[in-house]
């Protein structure tokens, strides 16, 4: 009787991996869709970068070519203010850039960081799926042992015997529910560290 009791509690153990497993998994795929909007947005930053700069280089050529055309008729004041401004105008747009510049290797460093912890938790997943072939492994084992358990009591003649029969069997299950590492347990909390720390 307790070898059943032994057999069932492992397998309920086994029923827990697989929950923890599949929740490993959907934690995997929102870290892909995490990753995927970082690219985005790295990738907008860029464009809206490019943009910025064109848009300097046009105001600059622009001033350039109405102090070309307009510089005959005006005074060194007219010129002097003109000028000013122009470089007021550059001064904000090279603020704009710079501020854009920032952003964009602010959003390289998250798609850096969302590619590790999506190796990190692949690495996990790796070890997770090795553990539930185990795990079904001495499932199968295991319900190969209760049989012959349950054909041996039927067959034994005396308490003492089946006593025995059972008792071997039994330090057998135990020892085979303690196999596991659980290494893949420990992958998901140094991943779960990892995005913390992020």
């Amino acid at each position: 009787m307790d070898d059943i009791d032994n057999f069932r509690e492992r397998a309920l153990e086994v029923a827990k991996d697989l929950e923890v497993f599949s929740e490993a998994y959907n934690v995997g795929t929102l870290r892909n869709r995490a990753e995927e909007a970082a690219s985005r947005a790295v990738h907008d930053a860029s464009r809206r970068i490019e943009e910025a700069m064109a848009k300097a280089e046009m105001t600059k050529r622009r001033i350039l070519e109405e102090a070309e055309r307009d510089g005959k008729g005006e005074t060194d004041s007219m010129k002097r203010e003109k000028l000013i401004a122009a470089l007021e105008r550059g001064d904000r747009l090279q603020e704009q850039v710079t501020e854009l510049e920032s952003s964009i290797a602010e959003l390289r460093r998250g798609a850096d960081e969302a590619q590790k912890e999506k190796s990190c938790v692949e690495s996990a997943s790796k070890e997770a799926w090795l553990e539930v072939a185990a795990l079904k492994q001495e499932v199968a084992e295991l319900k190969i042992k209760k049989s012959l358990l349950e054909e041996q009591a039927a067959e034994a003649r005396g308490p003492q015997s089946k006593g025995r029969c059972e008792s071997a069997a039994s330090g057998d299950t135990s020892k085979s529910s303690t196999k596991s590492s659980r290494s893949w347990k420990r992958l998901f909390v140094m991943c779960r560290t990892a995005r913390v720390a992020y």
